[in-house]
This record gives C-alpha cells, structure tokens and sequence, in this order.
C-alpha cells in the first residue's frame, strides 16, 4: 500500500474506532434525520473533496450514517456520498479491499452501508472491474448468507438486497457449483418474489442454467423474464434480447428470434413464443404469502404464473384508490398496467399504444379492449 493508502487508512479508522460505537466521537453535535441536514452534509462532502480530503469526507459520512442508521432513502443517499468517498480516497484494488473489509468489521449496525461494501467488494470479484482481479471463491466468501442477513434490514425493491443473494449464486455457478446455485437462487426467488419483476434476476438465472449446460431451459427463463419485466427501455431491451438468443438456441438458428423481435411491433404475427412452456416456479400460492401486501411483487407474480387478470385488476385498484398520488408511483402503476398488455400479447405494440394515449390524451385507450378478452377468455 502507498503512504497515502496508509495515511488514509489510519483517519478512517481513528474515524471509525475499534468497536461499535464507530463515528460516535467524544462532543460531536449529532446529524438530525432531515433533509436538509443531508443537504449540509452533501455541501461540506464536496467542499472536503474538492480539496484533496476524500478520508475526512467519507469520515463525515459515517458520522452521519451512525446517528441515522436505518432512515430509509436519508440514510441510502448518505451511503451513495460515503462510498464514492471510499472509491476516492482508496483508488488502488488493495486499498479498496482494504477499506471495504474495514467496513463490513464496523458498520453492521448500518445495513445499507453493510450491503454496499459487500456489493463493491463482490462487483470487483465476479467482473474484474476497476482493477479486481477475478476470484470466485472470494465472492462466495463475502455473499454467501448476506441476503438473509439484510432482507428484514432493507427495502424490499433496493438493487443492493437483490444483488446480495444474486451475487452469492452467480458466485457458486462461477465455481462449477451450478445445483447449489439453481437452489440458491430458487430460494431468493421464494423469499422475496419482487425479484421476479427485475432483469438481473433473469440474467443471473439464464447465465446459470447456460453454464450448467441446461439450454433447453434457456427459452423457458427467457419468457419469464419478458413476462415479468418492468415496463422501461433497459428491462424490455434486456428482456427481448434473452428471448432472442434462447429462441435462436432452441430453433436452431436466427429465424424465431428474429420473428419474436418483429412481434413486438405487430402483434398479429405468429409469436414463436407462445409455444414456449415458461421455466418452473415455486408454487403460486407460496409466492403470493411471500409477496404479502407489496402490490409491486403481487403483481410480478400474477404476470409470470398467467394471471393477467389479476394483475390488472390490482393495478387498476392502485390507480383508482389514490395511491398512484405522487408522480413517480402513478408512473410505476402505469408500467404495471402497460406490463399486463405486454404479458398478454407477447409483444409491446398495445402496451406502448396505452401509454401513448395517456401521455397525450390522442386517439383510443385500447384498455377497454383488453378488458374484454380477458374477461371473454375467463368465460364459460
């Protein structure tokens, strides 16, 4: 380690302390859980930067994450700032490692800060990313039981939860350990069926299911992970490129793959993936128990087991009741809806239609159609 790595090894562990009681210096005026507070934290977190001083800033952020441990976003905002402290103040691989182990020693009474170590740590191992050299067993070693630890500590929808247990099976399929991995995964599955609404989960799965040589499964996966995706331009590009490629697995060549792909926008066409029998889940019912009252996993896991009609009447609901109020969450209800079109056609070409017609209030809602021959299929 360089001299500087030294130097600032030592602030931050005279900032965290040996035990504990880690940024809780003798005097120190306590960080209110405001926002503003986290306005003032961020001002001085730039001014620390600006001049050369990444140590005492990231110091300053724990001092906040210490007395606003579990303030939801408060607390995830000052984690973004104390970690891109990290990242600067600890520029070399050793270093890194070096002060993200220091963390996971200190900072367990601060879960988010916790997971965000572990996520650094194991991005580097499993992808050899900002110069991490490749090493499986080491990103076993700082996932494995991680997931457990953090699930009732989290928000249920936080990309760092997700990638704990992710990370952790990826990690064993990288190992050749490809049964353990498939278990793995089917258990986060079990436990937080939010998961089924996220493409890294079907990333994770496909990837998993190719290594271990499953590729009749590959189209399967492929068509839960279209089903269940969230309606934005990363999760569709990602979810109708994996159903492109199984497809191309399973057909041979690029003709089905290529047909899916015109589907999205015509949904006339002859799908090819309707002929596909999606991957197995764990029963319907245990999935919905886990999902509890979360209308955003209740949603998932109508959209992946079939269960348009459901879907849609609980995303109506959501609009109808006023909890779609603030923008951002009228937006998600929105996508759900647009999700329940897509699940049912296996293509965008409707679901875009509907969110175009409320963008701009031109044209036909083509809602009131897909009521009608969900309504029509549920028939005698």
């Amino acid at each position: 380690m360089t001299r500087r790595g030294w130097l600032w090894v030592g602030v931050v562990l005279v900032a965290l302390g040996a035990g504990p009681s880690w940024g809780q210096e003798p005097g120190r005026r306590a960080w209110p859980g405001t926002w503003e507070a986290l306005g003032q934290l961020k001002a001085q977190v730039k001014q620390l930067r600006d001049g050369g001083r990444a140590g005492e800033a990231q110091s300053l952020c724990e001092q906040f994450l210490t007395d606003n441990p579990s303030a939801g976003w408060l607390t995830g905002t000052a984690v973004d700032e104390a970690i891109a402290c990290l990242r600067a103040a600890a520029p070399s691989p050793a270093e890194r490692v070096e002060a993200c182990e220091r963390v996971l020693e200190v900072a367990a009474g601060v879960p988010w800060y916790h997971a965000a170590a572990t996520f650094e740590l194991a991005t580097g191992y499993l992808w050899a990313g900002h110069g991490f050299t490749e090493d499986f067993d080491k990103a076993l070693a700082v996932t494995e039981g991680k997931f457990e630890q953090y699930v009732d500590e989290l928000p249920a929808d936080l990309y760092l939860l997700h990638f704990a247990g992710l990370y952790e099976a990826r990690a064993l399929s990288r190992l050749g350990r490809h049964a353990e991995a498939q278990a793995r995964l089917d258990s986060l599955i079990a436990r937080l069926p939010l998961l089924l609404a996220h493409n890294d989960t079907f990333s994770a799965w496909y990837d998993i299911a190719l290594a271990a040589g499953r590729t009749a499964e590959l189209a399967g996966i492929a068509k839960l992970g279209y089903l269940g995706a969230d309606y934005t331009t990363e999760a569709l590009k990602a979810a109708i490129d994996r159903c492109v490629a199984a497809l191309r697995v399973a057909g041979g060549g690029p003709g089905p793959g290529v047909l899916f792909a015109r589907c999205q926008e015509d949904r006339t066409l002859d799908n090819p993936l309707a002929q596909v029998e999606p991957a197995a889940l764990p029963p319907v019912a245990e999935l919905l128990a886990a999902a509890g009252a979360d209308p955003h996993a209740r949603v998932a896991v109508y959209l992946v087991s079939g269960q348009v009609t459901e879907a849609l009447a609980l995303a109506r609901e959501q609009l109808a009741s006023g909890t779609a109020g603030e923008e951002e969450q009228l937006a998600r209800v929105m996508r759900s809806v647009a999700r329940c079109f897509k699940a049912h056609d296996l293509s965008l070409e409707r679901a875009n239609a509907f969110l175009e017609y409320h963008r701009t209030g031109e044209g036909a809602d083509p809602l009131p159609g897909l009521e009608a021959e969900l309504a029509a299929e549920g028939g005698p």
